[in-house]
């Protein structure tokens, strides 16, 4: 007998609720085991393999968002007053030589910090600087997360 015939119509009707309700429980099941970033960005380090037990907090990805990249830019105590909020400052990189990037401040630390002990004379190890948060204007993708960069503030 083909397969499919054979069955009554009330024993047909009666596996297709609980076929469904299988198929309703693998679809959450894999729901349950799909991640999805909450922003669009491009994965910079993967830091578990696929199939890997965690624990809930552990970081699996890390990701750019290249298309809103900061940079942060650390300033002595002397300057703290000069630098305000909106204000344009100029990046450059050394992979685009003589070329220029526009940026705006968007958060300045109220908290002081120290220098690095590793910082070459004492002096300057004992200075405060206050960390600037810059966002990057760079229309162009050309900037990359991580590159070293100089960072030129426009004063008024």
């Amino acid at each position: 007998m083909p397969p499919g015939q054979g069955l009554s119509t009330a024993a047909g009707q009666n596996q297709r609720p609980g076929s469904q309700a299988n198929l309703d429980l693998l679809n959450d099941q894999i729901g349950e085991m799909t991640i999805a970033a909450p922003v669009d960005g491009l994965v910079m380090t993967r830091s578990v393999d696929p199939g890997d037990i965690v624990n809930p907090s552990t970081e699996l990805l890390s990701l750019a968002r290249l298309n809103d990249m900061t940079i942060t830019v650390y300033i002595p105590e002397e300057s703290y007053g000069k630098i305000k909020m909106g204000q344009t400052a100029t990046v450059a990189v050394d992979s685009f030589p003589g070329e220029t990037f526009n940026a705006s401040v968007v958060n300045i630390s109220n908290q002081p910090e120290f220098l690095p002990r590793t910082t070459k004379t004492v002096s300057a190890s004992q200075s405060t600087v206050y960390a600037i948060q810059l966002k990057l204007n760079d229309t162009t993708g050309k900037i990359k997360s991580g590159m070293p960069a100089d960072v030129s503030f426009v004063l008024k």
